[in-house]
């Protein structure tokens, strides 16, 4: 498991991270393609449920969280807070990128 994947087909080393919609929609089921043979990849189904749950269950916590606090610290800067729970969440989906694997899509 890496943020490359080995093409089965031609060998080439496909990275996850192409663009940036990848950290949010390979974990959904979005294909990825080699540019070399254009064979697709797509994360595993049982990924995807997971990755849908702990996706959901994070953002849920973040905002309990963040609401929470909001109300009890009134007074404190909040901004350091949102900005915060932005990078960890983004920490946290190219850390799941890296552990998908791919399985190769028969045509």
């Amino acid at each position: 498991m890496s943020i490359y994947k080995e093409c089965e087909v031609c060998k080439t080393k496909i990275n996850k991270l192409q663009n940036a919609s990848n950290v949010f929609l390979l974990g959904f089921g979005k294909e990825l393609v080699c540019k070399k043979c254009k064979a697709k990849y797509k994360a595993n189904s049982l990924f995807i449920f997971l990755y849908s749950i702990f996706n959901d269950i994070l953002i849920l916590f973040i905002l309990w969280n963040y609401f929470m606090d909001l109300l009890e610290f009134f007074h404190l800067n909040t901004n350091l807070k949102i900005i915060f729970s932005i990078v960890f969440y983004l920490f946290y989906k190219i850390i799941l990128v890296y552990f998908i694997y791919l399985n190769k899509i028969k045509d």
